[in-house]
């Protein structure tokens, strides 16, 4: 297959986001959202025409961090009083 984009989401507690693709040993970073915002949530697309080949076996792994200034248990949820990492990963096959 072949990468083309990505969507990095998460919500108001955000902080940074990074996803990467992990093949044949090697870890090569898609996107790396280094001050996160929830309301400036975009698409990545690469500026590569040929896209990033995904070889068979290979992976993706995404890393969330986030910040909470106050006493209050955040828990996991669709609400942006709740947190989560997620992303959709825009990719073809051959």
């Amino acid at each position: 297959g072949t990468f083309w984009g990505v969507a990095p989401h998460m919500h108001k507690l955000g902080v940074t986001m990074r996803i990467e693709l992990i093949a044949n040993g090697t870890s090569t970073c898609l996107v790396d959202v280094l001050r996160w915002d929830f309301n400036w949530q975009q698409m990545f697309f690469l500026a590569n025409p040929n896209g990033v080949p995904i070889p068979p076996g290979s992976s993706f792994k995404a890393t969330c961090v986030w910040d909470n200034p106050t006493d209050r248990a955040v828990t996991h949820g669709l609400g942006t009083a709740d947190e989560m990492c997620g992303s959709s990963i825009y990719v073809s096959t051959p």
